[in-house]
């Protein structure tokens, strides 16, 4: 019976040894990956960005990073303090004026401006699993509160 149960999880595993490979694989395959919204966004364009526009009311998208996944989420500026470097955001708390999120886990988040593209993966909930396009996420009612206003705030810039 111990052989038995002993084959038969060696055959499972076997059974997903080409899909742990292909994962694997594209974990670090960059050739294939699709550029991602934000891509292009330097610290210091951000932090320009948030200088000019960080206005409390202004909404701004924050990336969502983990285990490959990234999503966009819309916020709104709550509080921007220039002296210390920060902004402070309605639901997902306290960045630096550059991007970076404050409170641990570091990186797992970051403030991104809202251009046409980023906005429009936010209001559309696309989500990308290690560099491609993978689901669409439903929108939060506070996100679905925010898409209007997001939108006019688009076209009142140039």
């Amino acid at each position: 019976m111990g052989e038995r149960a002993q084959a038969d999880r060696g055959g499972a595993a076997w059974k997903f040894d080409p899909w742990l490979a292909e994962a694997e694989q594209m974990d670090g395959d960059t050739e294939s990956r699709e550029p991602l919204p934000c891509d292009g966004q330097t610290p210091e364009f951000v932090k320009h960005w948030m200088q000019s526009h960080g206005a409390p009311g202004t909404i701004v998208v924050v990336r969502h990073s983990q285990l490959g996944l990234y999503e966009y989420l819309l916020d709104e500026v709550r509080r921007t303090d220039l002296r210390l470097k920060r902004v402070y955001l309605a639901d997902h708390g306290v960045f630096r004026l550059n991007g970076d999120y404050i409170a641990p886990p570091r990186g797992r988040f970051s403030l991104v401006v809202p251009l046409r593209e980023v906005l429009d993966a936010a209001v559309e909930g696309h989500t990308w699993m290690n560099g491609r396009p993978a689901f669409r996420r439903p929108l939060s009612a506070r996100e679905r509160a925010l898409v209007d206003v997001a939108r006019r705030q688009e076209g009142e810039r140039p």
